[in-house]
């Protein structure tokens, strides 16, 4: 039992620490594409 909750504790975390990697490579995904607009707009001025 105590090995079966110790599991079920560990993968609730990494499950925890995936969604947070996911949620910062959105977010960056995001930036990246804002910087790459706003290049674009400054080579056509």
């Amino acid at each position: 039992m105590l090995e079966l909750t110790s599991e079920n504790e560990t993968n609730h975390g990494i499950k925890i620490i995936t969604e947070g990697h996911l949620d910062l490579s959105r977010k960056l995904d995001e930036a990246l594409k804002v910087e790459n607009e706003k290049e674009m707009l400054l080579l056509r001025i």
